[in-house]
């Protein structure tokens, strides 16, 4: 479904979609804390979701200098509403086991979803090309790092 949003509000959102990637990856580090591997690897996105997140506000501040109050867009957010309420959804489970968070992490890097966020925001503010990239290169690194952690979990 698509919606008319500011230019520069794509980045409120997607930042947003940042967030709460740490904050699941650091309720996960917390959750499996007794195992060094998984605790260790999840605390280590959930820093690196955290800088995407400044990422994405440092370029929403430079390019605020360049887009009026009038600069709208129509983009379609019904995915990225998805991956983020089912982040929700995962932090609000009392128990999650290794596989399964893990099964889950892969899914929601496997999404693209921020990746297509991030595109659509590209789209409009050629501006942040190289951003979106970076970010990109960084969610590819993040499944290749999961499903490797995910081979580990099934090699006895």
């Amino acid at each position: 479904m698509f919606i008319r949003i500011r230019i520069i509000d794509i980045f409120d959102r997607l930042a947003e979609v940042e967030q709460l990637a740490a904050e699941l990856y650091m309720f996960y580090a917390m959750q499996f804390a007794d195992n060094p591997a998984a605790h260790d690897l999840f605390e280590t996105m959930s820093r690196e979701e955290e800088g995407h997140r400044d990422q994405v506000l440092r370029q929403q501040i430079t390019l605020s200098r360049t887009f009026s109050a009038g600069d709208y867009v129509e983009v379609d957010l019904s995915g990225v509403d998805q991956v983020a309420n089912a982040m929700l959804l995962q932090m609000r489970k009392s128990a999650t086991s290794l596989k399964d968070a893990v099964d889950f992490a892969i899914w929601m890097e496997s999404t693209g979803m921020e990746s297509a966020y991030r595109m659509a925001a590209a789209k409009y503010t050629p501006e942040v090309s190289s951003l979106a990239s970076e970010i990109s290169a960084d969610d590819n690194r993040h499944l290749q790092q999961l499903k490797t952690f995910q081979a580990s979990l099934t090699t006895p």
